[in-house]
C-alpha cells in the first residue's frame, strides 16, 4: 500500500513538473494611433464642429493663438458664457438671440456631411489631407466640395493650421 501511495506521489510530481507552467504577463499596452489615424479624428471632429456651430470645439482643435478663458463653453451658451465675464455683458445681450436664431435656422434647413478624408501626407510635424463635405441647405441641390487641410503636429498633438 505504500508503493502505491508513493508511486502516486511520484506520477503526480512528474505530471506537475511536465505541465507548462502559466507566466502572468503584464498587460500590453493600448496601441498608440497611427499619425494617420490621429489626423482623420481631428478632421472628423473638426467637420463635426463646425456643422454644429460649436466654435469651441473648433476652437479646441485648431493651431490658432490661445482662445480668451471664455472660449471652451461658447458653443453650448453663448449668453450665460458671456453674462459670467462683467466687461462681456452688454456683447451677451447683443448677440445671444441673433446666435441662437441662427443655430435654429441652420439646423433645420442645412446638413454638412464629411464624405471623406482621402490622401493623408504626413511630413515630419505638417500634414496634409483632402476634406470631401457636402453642404445641404434648403431646396437647393447639395454642393459637393473637396479642400485641401493642412495640420500640424503641436504640442504632441495633431491640429488644424488655419
Amino acid at each position: 500500500m505504500a508503493n502505491r501511495i508513493v508511486g502516486a506521489l511520484v506520477t503526480a510530481g512528474s505530471l506537475l513538473l511536465a505541465a507548462p507552467v502559466a507566466h502572468a504577463q503584464p498587460p500590453t499596452p493600448d496601441p498608440v494611433p497611427s499619425d494617420e489615424d490621429q489626423i482623420r479624428d481631428v478632421l472628423t471632429r473638426q467637420a463635426q464642429a463646425s456643422a454644429e456651430l460649436d466654435l469651441a470645439t473648433a476652437a479646441q482643435l485648431s493651431c490658432t493663438p490661445a482662445a480668451p478663458t471664455w472660449l471652451p463653453t461658447f458653443g453650448t451658451d453663448i449668453g450665460a458664457t458671456l453674462r459670467n465675464d462683467a466687461s462681456a455683458t452688454n456683447l451677451a445681450d447683443q448677440i445671444s438671440g441673433p446666435i441662437a436664431d441662427l443655430r435654429q435656422a441652420l439646423a433645420g434647413s442645412t446638413v454638412v456631411r464629411l464624405d471623406g478624408i482621402d490622401h493623408v501626407v504626413v511630413t515630419g510635424d505638417t500634414a496634409t489631407a483632402d476634406i470631401t463635405v457636402t453642404t445641404e441647405s434648403g431646396s437647393n441641390p447639395p454642393q459637393t466640395q473637396i479642400t485641401r487641410a493642412t495640420l500640424r503636429r503641436q504640442d504632441g498633438r495633431w491640429c488644424t493650421a488655419v
